[in-house]
């Protein structure tokens, strides 16, 4: 069963990782969506801090966080002309985190999330 409290409002910025310096999945917070009228949601995701590279994939589970498995990768250096804020879809009754697969920093930076 999803926490509500761990979902994402539409519009809203909030973050779900914090002070990351490490790969894994230690700093990533669960989050999700919730229903709405709108069958699916797409998120927003965008590193905040000083960094030259953080990769993740976005991890999905069905249960409640028990089994997750590897979604697609996102890269959240905000000056890769290429993607400067990742987009992924979302889907009610799905619990997501990212674990962190390439990580360069000077300060650990953090990750916001957004419903849009």
């Amino acid at each position: 069963m999803l926490d509500p409290a761990r979902a994402l409002l539409r519009g809203v910025p909030t973050q779900i990782a914090t002070g990351v310096n490490a790969t894994g999945n230690n700093q990533s917070n669960p989050f999700s969506i919730l229903k709405s009228q709108n069958a699916d949601g797409k998120i927003r995701l965008q590193g905040i801090g000083t960094f030259t590279a953080l990769v993740a994939t976005v991890d999905m589970s069905m249960n409640g966080g028990t089994n997750w498995f590897t979604g697609p990768s996102v890269d959240l250096n905000a000056n890769n002309p290429a993607d400067p804020a990742p987009v992924f879809n979302a889907s009610p009754g799905i619990l997501y985190r990212l674990t962190f697969t390439t990580v360069t920093q000077t300060v650990p930076p953090n990750v916001l999330a957004v419903l849009v």
